[in-house]
């Protein structure tokens, strides 16, 4: 289908000139109704003038309205506009005027003047499109896709009623369909405009099927993603519901008291600690975290344990013992014949211990094959520092949590009493 420009040259009064209304952030297109507000002096000067001369105006969209409020100058409007007839008038309290205007025809400014009141006039072609070069069946197969769209992207969109999509089981022609959806469609009045001045009507219909098969696409998307959002909130509304019915029963059971007799009771327990600011602040997340959840959830059990575990911790800094090396090396020498380097090494880490008086912190480790004496000599330590002996197996352990059984065995003195 090819769509061809007419240019016409109407006859009116006043040597073929009109008078300009500028239009901020809007577009007027043929055949469609729509309100103005009319607020800048000069466009009133124009509307007035219109009026009293029974004519027409043109509306030509001003470019970059975000920026001035000022009345424009004439590179300042798109040369495309529409003729339009004023159908009705209401001058508003303040001066200004709430018009409603009629697109008529798509028009061309040939020349532009400014009028002495201080509005500009203009001298036009008007631009009509005939269709021609593809058969009827063709463009009617078109024109209906193109309304199909049109309905759909109505329908998917919430900010456009669905009886907007009424009037075009009436509408025929192309550019009749073209300009509807133009005025209808919710994009940048700088993209409807470059849509509007395209001169081949089947190229602008084409654009504005790709701009309004995205936005369907999109619409439908968003309806997908506030689905799932509604289904997740109606969920969390049920859980919480369902929570507070239990709660109400367990309270006529007696058993909330039971609940919160816990929580006091390690408020004050992890009160009577000597917790680092660190550990006391974790502390306090955990126990905040713990009076908000349910005793029933999952992860009420784990900040449960892991606070459990803050106050099983030894927090006090330890104390060495008073303890005479002569007594720690007989008894050395009655539990183990020999391992003279050996003991040596123990003897020497011990009355570093005696004489710093404070806990090293360092680990002595003993290798060996079983049956040589490194379990006995960990007892004799012990021992000797009046402590008592742990045994815990750490075999393949790769991180904290994985303190449990294996086949290697490392032993360990207790530092605390």
């Amino acid at each position: 289908m090819v769509l061809k420009k007419v240019i016409k040259n109407e006859k009116i009064k006043n040597n073929n000139k009109l008078n300009i209304v500028p239009l901020r952030n809007m577009l007027m297109v043929p055949h469609v109704i729509l309100p103005l507000l009319i607020g800048r002096k000069e466009t009133i000067y124009s509307v007035e003038r219109t009026l009293m001369k029974n004519t027409k105006i043109i509306c030509l969209t001003q470019k970059n309205s975000k920026k001035t409020t000022k009345y424009p100058v004439p590179n300042q409007m798109y040369r495309i506009g529409a003729v339009c007839n004023i159908l009705q008038v209401f001058r508003l309290p303040e001066g200004s005027l709430r018009i409603l205007v009629e697109g008529v025809s798509k028009v061309k400014i040939k020349k532009m003047g400014k009028n002495k009141m201080g509005f500009y006039t203009a001298e036009y072609d008007i631009l009509e499109y005939e269709e021609s070069g593809k058969k009827n069946i063709e463009l009617k197969a078109f024109i209906r896709s193109f309304k199909h769209f049109l309905i759909e992207y109505i329908k998917e969109n919430p900010n456009i009623p669905e009886e907007v999509a009424h009037p075009l089981s009436n509408m025929k022609k192309a550019q009749d369909c073209f300009y509807y959806a133009l005025a209808n469609i919710e994009i940048k009045v700088e993209q409807k405009q470059k849509l509007f001045n395209i001169e081949n009507i089947f190229e602008a219909m084409q654009e504005i099927l790709k701009i309004i098969n995205k936005e369907i696409k999109i619409f439908k998307l968003e309806r997908q993603i506030d689905k799932k959002v509604n289904t997740s909130l109606n969920k969390m509304q049920k859980n919480y519901y369902l929570r507070e019915q239990l709660k109400a029963i367990q309270k006529e059971l007696g058993e909330e008291e039971e609940d919160e007799g816990d929580i006091d009771s390690l408020k004050k327990r992890l009160q009577k600690l000597k917790l680092t600011k660190e550990a006391k602040k974790i502390a306090d997340t955990e126990m905040q975290k713990l009076s908000r959840l349910p005793s029933y959830s999952q992860e009420y059990i784990v900040s449960y344990n892991y606070l459990m575990w803050i106050i099983d911790l030894p927090w006090e800094s330890a104390k060495v013992k008073n303890f005479k090396l002569i007594e720690a090396k007989k008894i050395l020498d009655d539990a183990h014949y020999g391992l003279k380097k050996v003991k040596d090494i123990i003897l020497e880490y011990l009355a570093l211990v005696k004489f710093t008086k404070k806990n090293m912190g360092k680990i002595l480790c003993f290798v060996g094959p079983p049956g040589v004496g490194k379990t006995s000599l960990g007892k004799s330590i012990a021992k000797a520092l009046g402590r008592k002996f742990v045994r815990l197996s750490l075999g393949g352990v790769r991180d904290e949590a994985e303190i449990r059984g294996g086949t290697e065995e490392h032993m360990s003195v207790q530092c605390q009493e």
